[in-house]
């Protein structure tokens, strides 16, 4: 950007900033309801110098915004927060649709059942940090687990049964070295022989 134009964009944000400081609440209100008929609010309301932090400053809350018809992606884009739009009375799978991350919904104080029943499968669940038992409250199944990359030991703690583990095809020797003993084996379905065998291996 040229000097010339730097200065003249400057003047305008100065400007723009002037009116807004000049404008009571309701005239704000009454901008924010033009806006919120068009096909991009945000963007008009930026234009305008309007962003969440001088919105919320004149009582323009994003509940209030969302009772004015604007929706959760451009309340985004306008800058409010996932835990903004969660006490505006958005849900999980709203959030997710606007743009949000497993992290975000996850901060905001989403649950891992709300976060599956809004889309996000185990795998995002658990780059988000939760566990296991998390994950086994929430609906997913042993299968989902395992293949997230859960080891046997954690499976186990999240009320898996040894028999469970063996189905979901772990072995005998994964089960040993996970420190379960050579009664648990064999209640698990694994003959005599087979137990014996794996503990005389060293």
């Amino acid at each position: 950007m040229s000097p010339k134009r730097r200065v003249k964009s400057t003047s305008i944000v100065k400007q723009v900033k002037g009116k807004l400081k000049r404008m009571t609440g309701s005239q704000v209100e009454g901008l924010v309801a033009v806006s919120a008929k068009l096909k991009s609010p945000a963007r008009s309301l930026l234009a305008k110098g309007l962003n969440a932090r001088r919105l919320n400053a004149r009582g323009l809350t994003a509940k209030k915004l969302r009772s004015m018809g604007i929706n959760g992606a451009e309340l985004r884009k306008l800058g409010f927060g996932a835990l903004d739009l969660r006490r505006a009375g958005f849900g999980a799978r709203d959030l997710r649709r606007a743009g949000f991350g497993v992290g975000h919904l996850r901060r905001a104080g989403f649950g891992a059942r709300a976060l599956k029943r809004a889309g996000f499968n185990a795998g995002e669940l658990f780059g988000a940090g939760f566990g296991a038992r998390d994950l086994r409250r929430a609906g997913f199944d042993l299968g989902d687990l395992r293949r997230t990359g859960f080891g046997v030991g954690e499976l186990f703690g999240a009320v898996f049964s040894v028999a469970d583990l063996r189905g979901a095809g772990f072995d005998l020797g994964d089960l040993r070295s996970a420190g379960f003993n050579a009664r648990d084996l064999i209640k698990a379905g694994f003959s005599q022989a087979e137990v014996n065998a794996a503990f005389k291996k060293k």
